[in-house]
């Protein structure tokens, strides 16, 4: 036993149990991760000590460890050990999404730094996208780098049809949340958003920004924005560490529920 960690071999490993002995030792470290008795960072026993402990084979403990990776609990580094990850951050997708709401609801401090904010001329995609074909062709392009406890974890490119809000200007949204500066400007108000995933790799320029290697795996995030008139407002292009977001879809009986994940 390891001294300052025996609180890691309290609960006894039942081999009369019904329940497999790689599932209750999964269960008891997983009950200390979330009581927060386990933070991020803090190193679990070997597998040796495991075995010797609770008199378990080395297989069953593997499999324990393998299962709590592959939900993102823990993460193995070899010739170092096992470490408890960053803790899952998960969010529906059934209700338009913001991102600042969602993670001050998870007790995180959620924040947007202006990489750009220029006026562009759409091409040819947007222009026909936005319905600006007989229209001012004229874009606001917004690049954010959004970060979560000043860590960045993506880069939003947004484009919006300056007719729709001729206000809009970076000092306004260095205060002002975007959509709020729509609301309160163009009187305009989100009624849906169609999004479409895709994996893609981190580009040099976008690594230095998300402080990740180049060419590491990313989502690349499409989402268009729609008013109450069914007018497309926005179409932003979210890039998302693949390393620090998952995506879940789950399939019941009454539809689907989707959700979206920060390792």
């Amino acid at each position: 036993m390891i001294e300052g960690r025996e609180y890691l071999f309290v609960a006894p490993i039942d081999g009369k149990s019904d329940t497999p002995l790689y599932l209750q030792l999964k269960q008891q470290i997983k009950k200390l991760i979330i009581d927060g008795t386990l933070r991020p960072g803090d190193s679990l026993p070997s597998e040796t000590e495991y075995c010797e402990y609770h008199n378990i084979s080395r297989t069953t403990v593997r499999q324990a460890f393998s299962e709590l990776e592959k939900e993102g609990c823990v993460t193995r580094i070899k010739g170092k050990g096992t470490f408890i990850s960053e803790p899952k951050l998960s969010r529906t997708l059934n209700s338009l999404y913001s991102f600042s709401a969602e993670m001050a609801r998870m007790g995180l401090k959620a924040d947007a730094q202006i990489i750009s904010f220029q006026t562009i001329t759409g091409d040819t995609e947007l222009i026909q996208r936005f319905q600006l074909q007989n229209e001012d062709p004229h874009l606001f392009q917004i690049i954010r780098l959004r970060t979560v406890n000043d860590e960045p974890l993506t880069i939003e490119t947004v484009y919006i049809p300056c007719s729709v809000c001729p206000q809009l200007n970076q000092e306004i949204l260095n205060n002002y949340s975007l959509y709020k500066v729509l609301k309160q400007y163009a009187g305009i108000t989100p009624a849906h958003a169609k999004e479409v995933y895709a994996a893609t790799l981190i580009r040099k320029e976008e690594a230095k920004l998300l402080n990740c290697p180049a060419g590491s795996s990313a989502f690349l995030v499409e989402r268009t924005s729609f008013d109450f008139n069914e007018r497309i407002f926005e179409i932003a292009k979210i890039v998302a560490r693949g390393d620090r977001w998952r995506y879940e879809l789950e399939r019941q009986a009454e539809g689907i529920s989707f959700q979206q994940q920060i390792d």
